[in-house]
């Protein structure tokens, strides 16, 4: 393919389809000792606090991809109305959310609020399996909130890597096509 505006913009898609291909497997990945914490706490087989897991597993996922489809058919919009604007914004961007924020004239997002929030999610799981070990009192309380807690994150995380992934795949090959045809110049015009 050849160089040029266009081809940055699409490495910036294919690492972004490559990084929600590794978010999506680690959320399915997190869904087993999520489930296991869950039995820990409850009866064999599918008790409350598993099935409220589960729950709050697939609502949360159907929200996701609510979510997920306004937000990129906002893009899906933005991207054919400014075109120009988000080829020239790629050269210096990293991630898409990146191109997005600058083409929109926002600051650049801070990871700091996502990485304390998964911090103490983590903290919380602990703390749950710490308290049923001890066979607190507090223990099927604080690993039932833990579990609904995880079941949204994982449910949310899930939804939104899925439809990443999905939006990346066709772009980069809508985009690689219409280059190829001569209908798209590889300096990002049309």
């Amino acid at each position: 393919m050849a160089r040029g505006v266009t081809d940055q913009f699409l490495k910036i898609v294919e690492r972004d389809r490559h990084r929600a291909l590794l978010t999506l497997f680690a959320a399915l990945a997190l869904v087993a000792p999520a489930y296991f914490l869950a039995e820990l706490a409850d009866a064999p087989r599918l008790g409350a606090v598993a099935v409220t897991f589960f729950a709050a597993l697939v609502v949360a996922f159907i929200a996701g991809l609510i979510t997920a489809w306004r937000h990129y058919h906002r893009v899906n919009k933005d991207l054919k109305e400014r075109w120009t604007t988000w080829m020239r914004f790629s050269t210096s961007a990293g991630t898409l959310d990146d191109v997005e924020r600058k083409v929109q004239g926002k600051a650049p997002a801070s990871t700091a609020l996502k990485a304390a929030g998964l911090a103490l999610l983590v903290i919380g799981n602990g703390v749950a399996f710490a308290l049923l070990w001890a066979e607190s009192p507090a223990g099927p309380f604080a690993t039932a909130l833990a579990v609904i807690l995880d079941g949204i994150t994982l449910g949310l995380t899930a939804a939104g890597s899925l439809w990443l992934l999905g939006w990346c795949t066709l772009f980069r090959r809508a985009v690689g096509q219409l280059v190829e045809e001569g209908q798209m110049g590889i300096w990002g015009e049309r």
